[in-house]
Order: structure tokens, then sequence, then C-alpha cells
């Protein structure tokens, strides 16, 4: 079952696929930005990527490279806290 890696703490396999920034599957919202007239938390960060990849124009482009996830471990920053990268590994293998 495919997983969410940390890049540090984790032993990455090489068919890994790294999904931080600046990959083009880097989530755009960072924690601690403004956005629609609030600081983002971490969850919150993760939520507003969830809705730009399903909502938005650019994400929406990105969605038909989520099959070339399908089955591989993704790696970024964030495991095991919340992470956009949960989001990619969830709609990749559903």
């Amino acid at each position: 079952m495919p997983k969410v890696l940390n890049m540090k703490t984790d032993q990455i396999p090489p068919d890994a696929i790294y999904c931080g920034r600046p990959s083009k599957w880097g989530n755009p919202f960072k924690i601690g930005m403004i956005y629609q007239g609030r600081k983002l938390t971490r969850v919150d960060a993760v939520e507003a990527h969830r809705d730009w990849f399903l909502y938005s124009d650019e994400g929406i482009k990105l969605q038909q490279n989520l099959p070339k996830l399908r089955g591989h471990d993704l790696v970024g920053w964030c495991a095991p806290l919340p992470c956009h990268i949960d989001v990619l590994l969830e709609l990749a293998n559903k």
C-alpha cells in the first residue's frame, strides 16, 4: 500500500515520487501565509490545497497526471503531520 514518506526521516525507495516544493506537485499554500483574510495553519493549508487541486484551472490540469502517482510512495517534508501529499495519495489511489 503506497504511503507518504518524510524526506528527512524515512528510507526512500527508488521508485518513490517527490511531491514537495518546488515540484509541480508542491502546495502553493504555505503555513502562515495570509489567504482569504486569515493566517493559514497546517490543516488550513492542506484544505486550501485540496480545494485548489480539485477546482482551480491549474489543479484540474494537474489531475491529468494523477495516474503517474498511483501505486507509488510519495515523498515530502511533513509526514507524519498533515500534508498536501496526503490529498495527492488519496486521489491518486482511489
